[in-house]
């Protein structure tokens, strides 16, 4: 017998257990029961145990205990119903049903290999069972191919070859497989290109240089300058007037060619400033304004500033957009703030109304195409409901005839049955008949007399078939005598303009002065290391006479400074070469082949519960992936049955043998002595 302790209670009670493992003292194990019975005697007997079983029954099923239990059928597998005998415990099976057969789902793909540039990949398709899933090997389609993708060009750059390195030729390369795709070809150095330096002669203070030579691409220098001793100096002088801040005073220049030694001397006060308002203006909504300020009339110095007075919005609230509720249908409306100074739009916010659950009836009047019946109904704009039934009513036409001067009709009146449709009336116009048309001349207007358009009336009626309307005289036909221009030196004429028809003059022309030149600067232009520069000059705006000629300034020439770039374990190295005058001028050569990665791999085990899998890590720059991905094992649990002693419970122990883990189950209350 197996019993099990009630701990609610604290009692043992009677329980079926099929298959037990009883430990004997040597260490082995006896099964206990067998396929049919689970009522079995248990004695130990000389260190083990021995097990009887009990044949002699008339089984007793479906008991209040042990109530019938249904096993229901898997794919392969029958189900039946379980019953246990209430007496003896046998185990008897019945009531079979067949098994539920494979459900089988459409084909998967699995163990799919990656094609490569130049290698095709594979990948097979299965099929498995919905239910259990179980493989239908008979159905795997083996190898299927994936076609190899082909490489992936990229252009490796050309490196152009310098005075003293080589370059290279450009190439390609596969940009998935790195396989090198056209080879870069080696150009030999190009050789300096030799340029004179001039001499350049002394100065009064400074030293001049002989002639030297150097090369025009790499600056390499080939026959150095020597040095020619100074010639000192001859001074003129210059009288510069006092202005407001500044004093005045004597400049002393050397004259001596190319020097431009001076100093000064002789000084005489400044003469203060004279001062000027500059009028304030009010902000506007976006725009600053400004305080008053003043400045000097003679030299624009700044003596008050002007300071800026912000910008603002006035703000105001507003619906727009707004959408009434209807019976059914909520509606809605947007608040909008605006500026009530400029209307600028600041904001806009969204809002909901509740439908109303009040009806829009109208009530419409629909005619047939021949007008002998007309259909009224009620129906809600909004929900499209009847308020009452549509009412139909056959009408007969009333007609009054036409005559030359008044047209004819035929009335038709519908009146309907319910009070709350209105009498309807159509009125059908009959074409008067024809008029007995005469012309009435038309008279043409003149220079400044009108004329009248042709008309007609009815001989029969006098009735106006078209009237004749007044023409407007003519009035002159305009012609512009266009202006002339003056230019900055000779007189022009103002816009005048006279009658085409009668020559008369409308507008007389008249005598406008030349202009006069309108100086306007030209700006001085730095030369930077690639263009020339220029000094500043002047022209007339106007005319575009030049007023002071503005001279050319030499090019500076690049002065490049080179920085390295190391190589990584996926980018080039290379030396790039940027020129320090801040003209942004910038090339690359030098390249230097990335580095590769170099990985190290850690195998990391799997375990019964976590998986296993591969980490590969480069040394050099730390990248990281992980592959060979090995599913977690499993636990492999060995069950140990502990029997109860008179003091002590017994149980199962369940130990995995893969790595150690321990439960226990199917715990057996202590048996209690049995004294005799």
């Amino acid at each position: 017998t197996t019993y099990q302790l009630d701990q609610s209670t604290s009692t043992y009670r009677e329980i079926v257990a099929n298959t037990a493992w009883l430990k004997n003292a040597d260490g082995t194990y006896v099964k206990t029961g067998n396929s049919s019975y689970t009522k079995l005697t248990i004695n130990y007997e000389t260190d083990k145990w021995v097990c009887q079983v009990d044949e002699t029954c008339n089984h007793t099923y479906n008991g209040a205990e042990y109530p019938d239990e249904v096993i229901a059928p898997t794919c392969t597998e029958q189900g039946y119903t379980k019953q246990v005998c209430a007496v003896c415990y046998y185990l008897n099976k019945t009531n079979y049903t067949d098994a539920l057969g494979h459900d089988w789902a459409e084909p998967v793909e699995v163990d799919r290999v990656e094609a490569t540039c130049t290698a095709n990949g594979k990948y097979d398709t299965a099929v498995f069972c919905n239910r259990c899933g179980e493989e239908d090997t008979t159905k795997r389609v083996s190898d299927i191919v994936i076609e190899a993708t082909g490489h992936a060009p990229v252009t490796d750059a050309y490196v152009a070859p310098t005075c003293t390195t080589t370059g290279l030729t450009e190439g390609s390369h596969c940009s998935k497989c790195s396989e090198v795709l056209v080879a870069q070809n080696v150009i030999d150095a190009l050789g300096h290109t030799e340029v004179i330096d001039a001499a350049v002669a002394p100065g009064c203070t400074t030293t001049g240089l002989t002639e030297g030579k150097h090369c025009s691409v790499c600056n390499a220098v080939l026959v150095p300058q020597g040095t020619v001793a100074a010639t000192g100096h001859a001074y003129n002088t210059k009288i510069t007037n006092p202005t407001c801040t500044e004093q005045g005073y004597t400049t002393y220049t050397c004259t001596n060619q190319g020097c431009g030694n001076t100093y000064n001397d002789n000084y005489v006060d400044a003469l203060g400033h004279t001062e000027v308002v500059d009028a304030g203006y009010a902000p506007t909504c976006t725009t600053a304004g400004l305080t008053e300020g003043k400045h000097c009339s003679v030299c624009n110095a700044v003596l008050v500033a002007q300071e800026q007075i912000p910008a603002g919005h006035t703000e105001a609230t507003k619906k727009e957009n707004e959408v009434q509720s209807t019976c059914v249908t909520s509606g809605s409306y947007e608040e909008v703030t605006y500026c009530t100074v400029c209307n600028a739009e600041l904001g806009r916010e969204t809002y909901t109304t509740p439908a109303t659950g009040i009806h829009d009836y109208s009530t419409s009047y629909v005619w047939n195409e021949s007008h002998t019946e007309c259909t009224a109904t009620r129906v809600c704009a909004d929900c499209g409901g009847n308020e009452y039934e549509p009412e139909t009513v056959t009408v007969a036409p009333v007609v009054n005839a036409a005559t030359c001067a008044k047209e004819g009709s035929r009335v038709y009146t519908a009146t309907f049955t319910n009070s709350a449709y209105v009498t309807q009336t159509y009125t059908e116009t009959i074409e008067k008949l024809p008029h007995t048309e005469v012309v009435d001349e038309a008279v043409d207007p003149k220079c400044e007399e009108t004329g009248l358009t042709e008309g007609k009336h009815c001989s029969v009626c006098n009735a106006v078939i078209v009237e004749q309307t007044v023409v407007d005289a003519l009035g002159h036909t305009e012609v512009v005598d266009e202006a002339v221009a003056p230019t900055c030196t000779a007189s022009g004429l103002t816009a005048g303009s006279h009658c085409s028809v009668c020559g008369e003059t409308i507008v007389a022309q008249q005598v406008v002065d030349a202009l006069g030149h309108t100086p306007v600067t030209d700006a001085a232009k730095d030369a930077t290391c690639e263009e020339s520069g220029l000094t500043a000059g002047s022209h007339c705006s106007v005319c575009n006479e030049v007023l002071v000629a503005q001279t050319v300034v030499e090019a500076l020439g690049h002065n490049y400074v080179a920085k390295v770039t190391n190589p990584t374990c996926e980018e080039q190295g290379f030396t790039t070469h940027e020129c320090a005058n801040g003209c942004g001028d910038t090339y690359v050569d030098s390249y230097v082949d990335a580095l590769g990665h170099s990985y190290v791999s850690v195998v990391t085990k799997p375990t019964c519960e976590t998986a296993g899998y591969t980490t590969h890590t480069c040394s050099i720059c730390q990248d990281e992936y992980t592959d060979t991905h090995v599913e977690a094992l499993g636990h492999d649990y060995q069950s140990v049955v502990t029997a109860p002693t008179c003091t002590e419970d017994g149980y199962t122990t369940h130990t995995c043998a893969n790595c150690g883990d321990v439960y226990t189950d199917t715990t057996v209350e202590a048996l209690g002595h049995d004294y005799e």
